[in-house]
């Protein structure tokens, strides 16, 4: 069993305001489980923002989610 946190930042001290969207933090998700998890379908959990990103995963990737808990 592994477990993985992961963490998106959305704030900087730039001056540009980096924009946190679902869309793209899922495709980064989907990055990492390919290279932390050789692919392999993961439980996903994602609370508040977190959720949004996992429902984004679940339904563009359902080949690397085994569970989603919301």
């Amino acid at each position: 069993m592994a477990a993985a946190e992961f963490i998106a930042v959305a704030a900087g001290t730039s001056n540009t305001k980096a924009q946190l969207v679902p869309q793209g933090t899922a495709d980064t998700l989907a990055d990492v489980i390919g290279q932390r998890f050789d692919g392999s379908p993961v439980h996903l959990f994602g609370n508040s923002m977190g959720g949004a990103v996992a429902v984004q995963l679940a339904a563009r990737r359902p080949d690397l989610v085994r569970t989603l808990t919301l």
